[in-house]
């Protein structure tokens, strides 16, 4: 036999799926606004360096600023850097990403629904729109 006949080793070659137009929007929204958070949450953080250290007062209210801006800024800068590894992950189709969109999407939606907000409406959508390119991820 010929080694054009399949008689040698044969190799699974992963299929690259095309990046749905929705889920590259949502990818560039989410890592547009993970890259917000990050650097309002690292200015926070430098303005509260700052003015922690070059303000002469040291009451207690200025401290409680401080530290509030700190805590501000670190907060925005992880859910900044978690934003922007969704969106990385949602532009390679990840299958992790569409998991945790998914689980994030839905929290939104039943949160809104109970609050009685029309924004319910959007993430609903996004949920579905999720569930209907759901073959796509890896």
């Amino acid at each position: 036999m010929s080694a054009g006949q399949g008689s040698g080793p044969y190799y699974y070659v992963r299929v690259k799926h095309e990046r749905p137009l929705g889920v590259a929007l949502l990818a560039v929204i989410i890592g547009l606004f993970g890259a917000l958070f990050t650097i309002v949450g690292l200015l926070l953080m430098l303005a509260s360096a700052f003015l922690g250290v070059y303000h002469p007062t040291l009451d207690f209210g200025f401290h409680l600023l401080t530290s509030s801006l700190l805590l501000a800024g670190l907060f925005l800068l992880i859910f900044g850097v978690i934003m922007l590894a969704l969106a990385t992950g949602l532009w390679h189709l990840e299958q992790w990403a569409l998991v945790l969109s998914i689980i994030v999407f839905g929290i939104l939606f039943i949160l809104d629904l109970l609050g009685g907000s029309l924004t319910a409406i959007l993430w609903g959508l996004l949920l579905v729109y999720l569930f209907l390119v759901r073959q796509h991820f890896n």
